[in-house]
């Protein structure tokens, strides 16, 4: 059994309208596409991960800033791979400002205590 292929290059034919070889740069144009939008990505997130991290450094400090002090805070930002850059502190309010890989976040806090009295006990006291 022979099998014969036959290769009609033929202009006028119907399958030949005078768009050939546009499919290639339209294909290296979208592979070009896809190639700058994966090298976007791959630098952008570092970056957006570094500043969730700093944000979470930040929100940290100042809440053990304002339980603590500055060393409270530095401590805690120091936990969270942070620098503590700035710390402010109004009377019970405590503001400051974190650095992660460049990235700087600022967070406040408010120190507020109150107490409540114990509730009784109700019931056999043993």
């Amino acid at each position: 059994m022979t099998c014969t292929l036959f290769w009609r290059d033929d202009a006028s034919s119907p399958a030949h309208d005078g768009s050939r070889g546009q499919a290639m740069p339209l294909f290296l144009l979208v592979i070009l596409l896809t190639m700058t939008l994966v090298a976007f990505a791959a630098r952008l997130g570092p970056t957006v991960d570094a500043a969730a991290q700093a944000r979470t450094a930040a929100d940290a400090a100042a809440l053990a800033g304002a339980a603590g002090g500055e060393s409270e805070a530095r401590r805690y930002a120091e936990l969270n791979h942070a620098v503590l850059v700035s710390f402010e502190q109004r009377g019970s309010e405590v503001v400051v400002e974190v650095v992660v890989d460049e990235v700087h976040a600022r967070a406040a806090a408010e120190a507020t205590w109150s107490w409540q009295r114990p509730k009784p006990k109700i019931g056999r006291v043993e």
